[in-house]
């Protein structure tokens, strides 16, 4: 592989940080239909895709196990091992999500049956199982987009991604409120909708993968790798979201002014979040080609030029966000003063945190280049359940520091994050 620029790096990002949107741009989709439907519908809906989104963020090994193996198989100049990546792939989101499928309506049911949840249990069931019995091709489209980004093309899944959330609006249109020779489906109809949408999506990025990767033959050895990276990612990235929504409920004793605080603060953690993905993506595919391919010393200048624009975008984003709080905090809470006021206080410390995030999500992918799963793994267990929760617990409410502790501790989270992998990085680089 040939050194990188800095536009190489940014053409490889900014793709994967529009795209990573797609899911959210479909759940506003969604909500916005459904709405004016009533309130038990909109609730229903909003914790079907929250709880949706924690189980999804799981299998997030499957987008990026492809995307890392394939990167790896095509920097040593096989093409039939990124086939075989791509078969072993999809061979698992089927076996995979038809589990899920199978299991779809006792999953739903056990997901509502919470006290309180009487009211939107049977709206919110309907809605879920749907959206489960999707996973099969949720999955693909996964693999997918993982396969594309592996080879670096990272415009083609945000083609797809675009065409997803059209189709979906489209058929959140027809379907919800019962338009175009339509019956009203209701809340069921948005499920509908994204499962359509997915299909369409999944199906293309497959038809044009599969005349790509006419031969490779899946293998013991792939299908071992595949799995373990799979499950080593969905166990860091699952436990960072089971994490964050532990730290909701924290949060919630606080009362409603603290809870929407930190709604706006997540926002644009969220927002932040979007570039920070696309750096990660970048890192893996890079350093993961130069590696496989032999060039260990190419591995170390990519890892660290990603390093460099990574710590310069989340300096200049930080800089914005620490002058332009008041105002960001007002976008998106206009109508409440005392919490544009103290959300800008507490939106301080995370422009802090999302510097050391940013690096963090860079570093992160660069390990994954390495093959570092199990790494990662361990120390996204030990930083939130060790670190963060704990501190929390005890700032927040132990010494009653109120949301903006809470927000100390979240930055004590990212800092923790980036001085272990950064350790980790130097120490990989240093052997390789």
């Amino acid at each position: 592989m040939k050194s990188i620029s800095y536009g190489t790096i940014f053409g490889i990002a900014f793709p994967v940080a529009v795209s990573q949107s797609a899911a959210r741009i479909i759940g506003m989709t969604d909500l916005s239909f459904v709405a004016p439907l009533g309130v038990d519908a909109a609730a229903s809906l909003s914790l079907a895709t929250m709880l949706w989104a924690a189980i999804f963020t799981f299998l997030e090994g499957f987008r990026t196990g492809t995307t890392v193996l394939t990167a790896e198989a095509l920097g040593a100049g096989r093409e039939d091992r990124a086939a075989a990546v791509f078969r072993t792939g999809v061979a698992g989101a089927l076996l995979f999500g038809g589990a899920i499928a199978a299991l779809a309506g006792p999953l739903s049911r056990a997901l509502f049956a919470f006290p309180g949840a009487e009211r939107i249990a049977a709206c919110g069931t309907e809605y879920m199982t749907i959206t489960l019995r999707a996973a099969p091709v949720t999955l693909l489209f996964f693999v997918g987009v993982g396969a594309f980004r592996g080879a670096a093309d990272t415009r083609t899944p945000l083609y797809a991604g675009i065409l997803v959330c059209v189709v979906n609006a489209a058929l959140d249109a027809a379907l919800v409120p019962g338009r175009m020779g339509f019956p009203s489906f209701g809340a069921a109809g948005a499920a509908w909708a994204s499962l359509a949408a997915y299909c369409l999506g999944a199906g293309g990025l497959v038809f044009l993968l599969l005349g790509k990767h006419r031969r490779g033959r899946i293998s013991r050895d792939i299908v071992r790798r595949f799995v373990r990276t799979s499950v080593d990612v969905g166990i860091f990235s699952g436990a960072i979201s089971l994490a964050l929504l532990i730290f909701v409920l924290m949060v919630r004793t606080l009362g409603g002014e603290a809870l929407a605080v930190h709604h706006v603060c997540f926002q644009v953690f969220l927002c932040t979040y979007l570039p920070a993905s696309g750096f990660q993506v970048a890192a893996s595919v890079l350093t993961a080609g130069f590696r496989s391919a032999g060039d260990h010393s190419g591995a170390r200048r990519a890892s660290a030029r990603l390093v460099r624009a990574a710590s310069v975008f989340s300096a200049v984003v930080g800089v914005g966000m620490w002058f332009g709080a008041r105002g960001i905090a007002a976008f998106f809470s206009p109508a409440e003063p005392a919490v544009v006021a103290r959300a800008a206080e507490t939106l301080r410390f995370m422009c802090v945190a999302q510097m050391f995030s940013v690096m963090y999500m860079t570093l992160q992918g660069s390990l994954l280049g390495y093959s570092d799963t199990r790494f990662l793994a361990f120390e996204g267990l030990v930083s939130g359940y060790a670190v963060f929760l704990p501190c929390a617990w005890f700032l927040m409410l132990r010494l009653e520091g109120g949301i903006r502790a809470g927000y100390v501790a979240f930055l004590i989270w990212t800092v923790f994050d980036f001085l272990c992998l950064f350790a980790r990085w130097t120490y990989i680089r240093g052997r390789a």
